[in-house]
């Protein structure tokens, strides 16, 4: 009983802050008589009041009727000058007729009627209220169509697309989807028929009722979340969040053994769900431009639409807010009914595809046979354009070890010779020239030099600025590579003595040879350049500076390794910064063979 009171007290109280009035007097008194107003100490709340004033109106009034609030989940009787006239529900609560709707009667069965007695009973403390005194209406009240009539054929509905939905969804969809629906279905169809259990002859008492029901209506709208989430209406977070709400409220629905707690564990959730309701609504509208058939998910918003305006009705009406029809058969109706036309749409979407693909096979699998041939022409395109750009930059066999392991590279070569030019009097001319007809000049010379390179099976290495580098021997060693970069370079001289600079005049070279060990190499993760490194590097690049403009100087161990192949002039010993006397030798030209 203390969860009964506590029940109460949460539920009075909201009640309060809403502005609900609890006593009903001041709603009866205009013309009515209270001998008692719900105040009772009981389980069984008893309102008794008696009137004089409204059979005499219905005297003078005779096509009109009397019309009753609605006591939820309550029962209501009228007697008329100590006769029976009307019953409405179970006074005992041990069967139980409709949870909402008020009844009515027609006042011309009150002409001989003098007085009233009504007597109205509420199982509940909470409900224990009326929202007006009974009254004469000129028109027949639609209060027992609005809150049994509906109900019922609400639950036929549901019943009915919960079978519909087992029978035509499964193994056309995912099974969890079409349990899901199944299941929202079935379970509001519990809800609406308990609602209105005296139409489908179900005897049961008024707890018992209430508990199931509302336990229905509550795992109805969780299995509806599940649809949500299962069709990416809502996310899963949501969804668990939606669950983490409506569980604890219905075990105390389940557990409630009065209907003050059953009431209590059913009102808790009642916010969150319109506001996924909500939500849901604005998901869908938008997605609705994106969507390729737009008339299910119009349907499915205006569902989502309907529910929740329903609830909030129903919400408002069921606290004492208003005295309203109640819409939710509509809302979940109309809801669960478009969700269901949005899951058959996608299954026609899926047979019409599967019948197009079955009439279009052949064509689609050529289509999507030069599409792929297509994307594969055009990767092999890519593939060999990456591959010359990676050729130009690396020797072959360095780029391939480096596709193998890409990890810093270095060899030892013990006999290399290396080669560098430069052009003289290169700072006056870039001063003299604009930058682009300098870049010119130097690619179209630069270029000339690499087809030398290439046809003599040399290795360029680098350009730097008007310097330009090509050695003999690596990556892959060969026994005449002081032979080949020689020739190298009295090509290059000659190449140089028949162009003109931009600015008319004689294009000077000058050329530094020299043949030793080096170690070459790849390092760096970025912008890789094929290198090298040791004194024979250096000193052939002192040969190249402390040269003489127009010749090709070499030094003692390149001559050595040229042997007696080329004409030289000895230049003597020439002082090289950091080496000291080095002997150097100028080029003259190629000997005869004999």
């Amino acid at each position: 009983m203390r969860l009964t009171e506590a029940a109460v007290a949460i539920l009075l109280g909201i009640s309060q802050l809403l502005g609900v009035p609890v006593d009903p007097r001041p709603q009866l008194q205009a013309q009515w008589t209270v001998a008692q107003a719900f105040d009772g100490t009981g389980q069984v709340r008893l309102l008794d009041a008696s009137t004089l004033d409204l059979p005499q109106q219905c005297r003078k009034n005779p096509q009109g009727w009397l019309r009753f609030p609605g006591v939820v989940h309550g029962a209501q009787e009228l007697q008329g000058d100590g006769r029976l006239l009307l019953r409405h529900g179970d006074p005992t609560f041990a069967t139980t007729r409709a949870f909402f709707g008020g009844p009515h009667l027609a006042c011309s069965e009150l002409q001989d009627v003098q007085a009233l007695r009504w007597l109205a009973w509420s199982p509940t403390r909470y409900f224990a209220r009326v929202a007006f005194a009974p009254q004469w209406v000129a028109r027949r009240p639609a209060d027992l169509f609005w809150g049994e009539t509906v109900n019922a054929v609400a639950g036929g509905s549901l019943l009915a697309i919960a079978v519909l939905s087992a029978l035509i969804f499964a193994g056309k969809v995912s099974g969890r989807l079409a349990l899901s629906l199944t299941l929202a279905n079935l379970s509001m169809a519990v809800y609406f028929s308990l609602a209105t259990a005296g139409l489908f002859g179900l005897g049961l008492p008024m707890v018992t009722a209430h508990r199931m029901a509302d336990a229905g209506v509550w795992i109805g709208f969780l299995f509806t979340a599940a649809c949500l989430q299962l069709q990416g209406v809502i996310g899963r977070r949501v969804l668990w969040a939606y669950v983490a709400n409506v569980v604890p409220a219905l075990g105390l629905v389940l557990l409630g053994q009065t209907g003050d707690v059953i009431q209590l564990g059913t009102t808790l959730p009642f916010a969150s769900t319109i506001l996924l309701l909500i939500y849901a609504f604005g998901r869908v509208i938008a997605r609705l431009p994106t969507a390729d058939r737009k008339l299910a998910p119009l349907g499915q918003a205006f569902g989502f639409g309907l529910f929740a305006v329903a609830g909030i009705n129903d919400m408002l009406a069921v606290t004492g807010l208003t005295a309203a029809p109640m819409l939710l058969p509509l809302g979940v109706v109309g809801s669960l009914m478009f969700t269901a036309i949005a899951v058959n749409e996608g299954i026609v979407a899926t047979y019409r595809e599967r019948d197009y693909l079955r009439k279009n096979l052949e064509l689609e699998v050529l289509r999507k046979t030069e599409e792929l041939r297509g994307k594969s022409e055009a990767l092999s395109l890519a593939h060999d354009k990456a591959e010359r750009l990676l050729l130009n930059v690396l020797p072959r066999s360095i780029a391939d070890r480096l596709k193998e392991d890409p990890k810093s590279i270095a060899d030892g070569f013990d006999a290399v010779t290396v080669l560098f030019a430069d052009v003289a009097g290169f700072t006056p001319l870039s001063a003299a020239l604009p930058p682009a007809d300098l870049v010119d000049f130097l690619n179209r010379l630069f270029s000339e030099f690499d087809r030398l390179a290439e046809g003599l099976g040399l290795e360029k290495i680098k350009t730097i600025g008007d310097a330009y580098m090509v050695a003999g021997g690596l990556p892959e060693p060969r026994a005449d590579h002081a032979l080949a970069v020689v020739r190298m370079g009295l090509a290059m001289a000659e190449v140089a003595r028949a162009i003109r600079t931009p600015t008319g005049e004689a294009l000077q070279l000058r050329i530094g040879i020299n043949t030793g060990p080096v170690v070459a190499g790849v390092i760096g993760q970025r912008k890789f350049i094929y290198d090298l490194w040791g004194d024979t590097v250096n000193l052939a690049s002192r040969m190249e500076s402390h040269g003489i403009p127009g010749r090709v100087q070499i030094t003692a161990a390149t001559l050595l390794a040229t042997g007696d192949a080329f004409h030289v002039e000895p230049r003597g010993a020439i002082d090289v910064k950091g080496k000291g006397k080095i002997e150097a030798y100028l080029l003259v030209g190629e000997r005869a063979p004999v």
